[in-house]
């Protein structure tokens, strides 16, 4: 997510009445389940935005590839990439 805020909703304990399951943030990694363990990618969930958000969209692949880049890598140098990167200067540390 690079910026606004997004609700991530859920009804998987009670179809009735859905409830708030995260509120997500700039900087945010939706829809990879490494990072919320499937919550987002769940079949009981959905996302939407109240207001205004930007997101920016990348392959599966390629989030997954950038984790297990981050996991070997210092952090700094991780950062450093995303800095450099026009499209990342937006998300938040």
């Amino acid at each position: 997510m690079v910026s606004g805020q997004m609700q991530l909703f859920s009804h998987s304990e009670d179809v009735a009445s859905p409830c708030i399951a995260s509120l997500l943030n700039p900087g945010d990694i939706i829809g990879f389940d490494e990072i919320d363990n499937g919550l987002s990618n769940d079949e009981h969930s959905w996302v939407c935005a109240p207001d205004r958000a930007d997101i920016f969209i990348l392959s599966k692949e390629y989030m997954k590839y950038l984790w297990d880049k981050m996991k070997k890598f210092d952090n700094s140098v991780i950062v450093d990439l995303f800095q450099r990167n026009p499209n990342f200067r937006l998300m938040s540390e």
